[in-house]
């Protein structure tokens, strides 16, 4: 059995720490960068995946300077691997532990360089294959110790017949340059620790540290990605004629772009075409794109589908979402499934979504969504007239209701008026989170989702950004009568055989005419 040379605490300490960074890291931008494990608060788009036969705790984690130093920098500037992947003592297995690196757009004449090494004296073999994936941002490098899942391509093997010479006691460069593909491509390189007849009761497998990574771009690409649409999931009209569409725009290529052409097309119950265009967008910047608005008079089954032309990369140029058109009420998810629940943790709190009406209505109920059951809460409507956007004063509070997992209608009684902007919103009247049902929108839209802490503080923040989600909940419209018709104009004369023209002034809402 191997001796356990390190404070296995303290490792695993280090090893979620690691995770932690990783699991909340954002998108990558495809363009050279370097990385010297210095600081792992600035590890971004860098994830890990042990599918060791008997996988432990131990993962990467940050160098431990008492069995060598990094190979620049502060000592512990370095991410390792050791035979702790495997957590059995008593039988040995196969370690197949990942870490995969930021996503890019690669192209032939690509170079990886990294610098890897093992301890000296050690008297159990190591091993690292560096792999290349060309699906994208996919991580899936399948569920045992002997899959790879979509990285197929063998970039590197050091040690492949584990061999206690076959990996370098000193810090030794590598250098891959990235060949063989039909042109650019988007995908990832891994790094595998792979060692079989490992772990500490095999016979191989003990300590590597990999250093100053880095990735050099041969050329420059092209490439615009729609982010995310933001629209209304469920529009009533005429309330919300005319909608205006948005987009968010990434610049996930390497080089500039210039009079980027966005194009909106609605398609379904009611049809529009729109296109705008972004005359220059940095490398690895966000736009959001607004269309101009369109009307849908017609109740049904949109499909806003906004897009971008062709480019380096396939993938990412539009995003199609549905959306239904009917007479009676807002919400702003894409569907019926919820992501999960938010709420507040240790105190009191609201959270409102921002709608809008283009003529006066009534709200006479509101399908509130929650995610678990049993939370305190009640319904809240506020105006729009807040600082910067934000919630004003209150038009209705319901009574204290107790949740359930799904939706709650409730009724507002009496109805409330409302004519241009408006919020509404859950209050959690306890301490524990009330979970309301949301749908994650990343990058989530600005000026529409907003929280204040605790209830009636009067400070709200937006969600936006880095709350990346939208809360599902649904104000419903009451029924009123129609605007009466002003007076009939024409001659009081009819002769026979004669023809007349007679007319009434557009009626605000009216959609149609039938005369009697």
């Amino acid at each position: 059995m191997k001796k356990n040379y390190f404070n296995r605490k303290s490792t695993i300490a280090i090893l979620s720490m690691f995770i932690m960074l990783l699991s909340f890291a954002p998108k990558a931008n495809a363009q050279s960068f370097s990385q010297d494990f210095e600081d792992f608060t600035t590890l971004t788009d860098w994830w890990v995946t042990n599918n060791s036969d008997n996988a432990g705790l131990v993962g990467w984690f940050r160098g431990m300077p008492t069995s060598f130093p990094a190979q620049a920098g502060s000592d512990s500037s370095y991410v390792a691997c050791n035979y702790q992947s495997d957590s059995s003592t008593t039988v040995a297995g196969t370690i197949s532990n990942w870490l995969f690196t930021p996503n890019r757009i690669f192209n032939n004449g690509d170079v990886i360089t990294f610098y890897t090494r093992t301890m000296l004296g050690g008297t159990y073999p190591d091993r690292l294959q560096v792999r290349l994936s060309t699906n994208g941002t996919s991580m899936n490098v399948g569920a045992t110790s002997a899959t790879v899942g979509d990285f197929t391509t063998l970039l590197q093997d050091i040690n492949p017949t584990l061999i206690t010479t076959g990996y370098p006691t000193t810090w030794t460069l590598y250098t891959i340059t990235i060949s063989g593909l039909a042109g650019p491509t988007s995908g990832r390189v891994a790094f595998r620790y792979y060692v079989t007849n490992a772990g500490g009761a095999g016979l191989n497998s003990w300590y590597i540290g990999i250093d100053t990574y880095s990735y050099t771009s041969n050329t420059s690409t092209s490439d615009a990605t729609v982010s995310n649409v933001y629209t209304l999931g469920t529009i009533a009209r005429p309330y919300g004629n005319p909608h205006q569409v948005s987009a968010n725009i990434t610049n996930t290529g390497t080089a500039a772009l210039t009079n980027k052409v966005v194009t909106l097309n609605v398609t379904g119950a009611n049809t529009f075409t729109n296109t705008q265009t972004i005359s220059s967008l940095a490398v690895g910047a966000s736009t959001v794109v607004t269309f101009a608005g369109y009307t849908s008079n017609n109740s049904g089954t949109n499909t806003v589908t906004v897009s971008v032309p062709a480019d380096a990369i396939a993938t990412g140029n539009s995003i199609a979402v549905t959306q239904t058109v009917n007479t009676s009420s807002y919400n702003y998810a894409y569907g019926a499934t919820a992501t999960s629940g938010v709420g507040f943790n240790g105190n009191t709190g609201d959270i409102a979504a921002k709608f809008n009406t283009s003529s006066a209505t009534t709200i006479s109920s509101v399908n509130v969504n929650n995610f678990a059951a049993g939370h305190s809460c009640n319904l809240k409507i506020w105006d729009a007239t807040g600082a910067g956007g934000t919630p004003g004063s209150i038009l209705y509070t319901s009574s204290n209701f107790t949740t359930i997992a799904g939706i709650t209608p409730i009724t507002v009684s009496p109805a409330v008026s409302v004519n241009g902007g408006f919020f509404v919103g859950l209050t959690q009247v306890d301490t524990f989170n009330m979970e309301i049902a949301y749908q994650d929108e990343i990058p989530v839209r600005s000026g529409v989702f907003f929280g204040q802490a605790p209830t009636g503080s009067g400070t709200w923040f937006d969600l936006s950004p880095g709350a990346d989600f939208k809360i599902m909940i649904e104000p419903v419209f009451g029924c009123s009568a129609p605007n009466a018709p002003g007076a009939v104009s024409g001659t009081a004369s009819v002769c026979q055989g004669s023809t007349n023209t007679y007319s009434v002034s557009a009626v605000s809402g009216a959609t149609s005419y039938t005369w009697t």
